[in-house]
């Protein structure tokens, strides 16, 4: 039986959206990434925040789910009515019943905050390719600029903006032995651990997605040693080559990720309007 606090199922327009759970903890769940829609099923994944009662520090996962949907085909739209988690993956070492009632939180709650999703937004989604981001697109001899206008994102904090074109790619790399996101200027790896680091000027970023969200950490995988010495080696021998992170961002607060043409424009604080 799903028990959820009164506000899981109010109106949420943009994502990430909130699940609050019966034992007071509260869930972020990050726009979801489809992998498939087949008739009235869809599977998707998506990356997941949790601040547990009595915490103030999120702690980041990611889970797969199959979803029984309803289309509105006039609205273009659709939403969840059921959900059930197929896999989840967590930050850290959990209870096997702190597992499951986090689990049953995340089905029970994802159908009051999966609705109004763009079915355009999902079949794009699935159907892009690595490239688009301002490039010509060529129909029958005739050349097409797209001129969609980058998003602008605003940011409070020091913050980075981080590139990937379109649906993250993933590639072997041979010389590193591991998967990196080959559709992105940045040094993107997946881990055999199933996280996904960034890295740039020493310092390292996990995420559950390889879109995020990313967290600073002090720790990275012994899978990773390759990358990290080629990138520390050019970094060494040219001083112009910049991998993903220039000193002076080393105070990096946030990592923001875009799949679109983006501009990132940051403040410190709120801007104030007056005389």
């Amino acid at each position: 039986m799903c028990v959820l606090l009164p506000f899981a199922v109010a109106a949420q327009t943009d994502w990430p959206r909130e699940i609050a759970g019966a034992d007071g903890a509260v869930i972020r769940v990050y726009h979801p990434q489809p992998d498939s829609l087949a008739g009235n099923v869809l599977k998707l994944r998506a990356a997941f925040s949790v601040v547990r009662r009595g915490e103030t520090e999120p702690r980041y996962g990611s889970f797969v789910a199959l979803n029984g949907v309803e289309t509105d085909r006039n609205e273009r739209t659709l939403s969840l009515l059921s959900s059930n988690v197929l896999s989840l993956r967590f930050s850290e070492w959990m209870a096997a019943d702190s597992l499951a009632t986090l689990k049953e939180t995340i089905e029970c709650g994802l159908p009051g905050i999966g609705y109004d999703i763009s079915l355009d937004r999902l079949i794009a989604f699935m159907d892009r390719p690595a490239g688009g981001m301002g490039k010509a697109v060529v129909k029958a001899g005739q050349v097409r600029l797209e001129n969609t206008p980058p998003r602008i994102i605003f940011s409070q904090r020091p913050s980075m903006l981080v590139m990937i074109d379109g649906v993250p790619r993933l590639r072997l790399n041979k010389d590193w032995g591991i998967r990196v996101v080959a559709n992105s200027p940045y040094a993107i790896a997946e881990s055999t651990d199933g996280w996904y680091y960034l890295y740039g000027r020493h310092r390292w970023y996990v995420a559950p997605m390889p879109a995020g969200p990313y967290l600073h950490s002090g720790y990275y995988p012994r899978d990773l040693m390759w990358m990290k010495a080629d990138i520390d080696d050019l970094n060494g021998e040219n001083e112009v080559f910049a991998d993903t992170m220039r000193e002076e961002n080393a105070g990096i607060r946030d990592i923001v990720v875009s799949t679109t043409a983006a501009e990132l424009i940051q403040t410190q604080g709120r801007l104030y309007s007056g005389r």
